[in-house]
């Protein structure tokens, strides 16, 4: 299903069209204001233009190093709790933030097998 645009993030317009363009084998898409010119991502698939137009530019690049953030999360919470085995005495706000990091990742785990 095909989610509405959103006003470009530019000029706040609802001049919107999607561009399709062939590429050898491929079609490709894009979300293009024609007030002020401004174009999303290229696409293939018209829904996946339109989600990427909806979508911030941060949400966007976030989603882009989601799993690598993931893994990165993962590996700074193992590195806290294995270094307070080691020093003594040792930062509690650390133990803290390694418990958030890891109650944030199950709530993410969670989410995605339910999903």
């Amino acid at each position: 299903m095909t989610e509405k645009l959103k006003p470009c993030p530019l000029c706040g317009r609802d001049y919107l069209n999607i561009r399709k363009k062939e590429s050898g084998s491929e079609t490709i898409y894009v979300v293009y204001c024609e007030h002020c010119k401004n174009r999303g991502r290229m696409r293939t698939s018209i829904d996946a233009a339109i989600e990427s137009w909806n979508l911030t530019v941060r949400e966007e690049r976030l989603a882009d190093y989601a799993s690598e953030m993931y893994e990165l999360m993962k590996d700074t919470a193992e590195y806290i709790f294995e270094c307070k085995k080691v020093y003594m005495p040792f930062p509690s706000e650390l133990v803290t933030y390694a418990k958030r990091i890891q109650e944030l990742l199950a709530r993410i785990d969670c989410e995605e097998d339910n999903s």
